[in-house]
């Protein structure tokens, strides 16, 4: 009776301490995309807090189902367009090759609705995070 008591709470404990996995309710980020908060986590010893994005800094992507996609930035009043390809890797890994960038940037989306979509840049001092709403 001992053991079957010990079995017991061992495997509660197993089933509730596990790390609980990003679930994503859409399989596609194809179209476009505004960014509205940004969250820098752990980055410089972040503070968690989601921030709005201020009026002088916008940035629309769009996720096309070619694998393409176009991004404008507004940094403070410097536009920039950037052109490249994305693809999912296996679960939540998103891949993008960009003309504004001289490296291939591996990404996570860390949640996705129908009206939000979170990215998660990954940075040696932690994560920065981006948070989207749907755009036309």
């Amino acid at each position: 009776m001992k053991q079957l008591f010990t079995l017991s709470l061992l495997s509660l404990f197993f089933f509730t301490s596990c790390k609980k996995e990003t679930v994503l309710e859409n399989t596609t980020i194809v179209g476009k995309w505004k960014l509205i908060q940004t969250n820098s986590s752990y980055v410089n010893g972040g503070d968690f807090l989601w921030r709005n994005t201020p009026a002088n800094f916008s940035k629309q992507i769009e996720f096309l189902a070619t694998g393409h996609f176009d991004e404008k930035n507004n940094l403070g009043g410097s536009p920039q367009v950037c052109t490249g390809t994305w693809h999912i890797l296996t679960g939540n890994v998103l891949e993008k090759n960009s003309s504004c960038q001289t490296v291939t940037e591996t990404l996570t989306i860390s949640e996705q609705t129908s009206t939000v979509l979170v990215i998660d840049y990954h940075a040696i001092e932690g994560v920065y995070k981006e948070k989207y709403v749907p755009t036309r």
